[in-house]
């Protein structure tokens, strides 16, 4: 979502909304990956570790109710065939950070683009001191949070997260 978020920041004539889904907002799951940032350590740790084992095995962590969903971690091993996914989650952990992100977020709102946050309140990823954070960042956002969801509620339940995204 930073990533997104950039590119308001330097394209905001091009974006008439933003709809932020379970954002990073700071950076404390990236940084028990501090390996990552040497160069040629963190590429062999992405390719022969991170991205093979843990992402996937992970994946299922997103779900408040993770058995409802048999396969997931096959459906996201499908996602590491495409060139550049392994790399563009390396170069996230390498080069975002706090002060970067609620920078980032906070610009968003002076461009006067407006947001709606929608939050799992199952999430295990996003804490809710982080979307107060990032609402703090964006007074006048909408923000959604969805019962019984966790960091993929548009996912997990769609019906009670897509009529928010329709209507905005």
């Amino acid at each position: 979502m930073p990533i997104c978020a950039e590119f308001i920041n330097r394209n905001s004539s091009l974006v008439n909304k933003k709809t932020l889904i379970d954002p990073l907002v700071t950076t404390a799951p990236l940084e028990t990956n501090r390996w990552f940032k040497y160069p040629i350590l963190g590429e062999l740790c992405m390719a022969l570790y991170f991205a093979p084992i843990i992402l996937p095995r992970s994946q299922s962590g997103d779900f408040y109710q993770p058995d409802r969903f048999p396969g997931w971690e096959e459906k996201f091993q499908e996602q590491m065939r495409y060139k550049g996914f392994r790399y563009a989650i390396l170069s996230t952990y390498r080069h975002i950070s706090k002060f970067a992100t609620a920078e980032i977020y906070k610009g968003i709102s002076e461009k006067n683009v407006p947001v709606q946050i929608i939050w799992g309140k199952e999430d295990k990823t996003i804490k809710i001191s982080d979307i107060e954070e990032l609402r703090h960042l964006n007074p006048d956002s909408k923000f959604f949070a969805i019962e019984r969801a966790g960091h993929i509620p548009h996912f997990e339940l769609p019906g009670r997260s897509t009529p928010y995204l329709l209507t905005f």
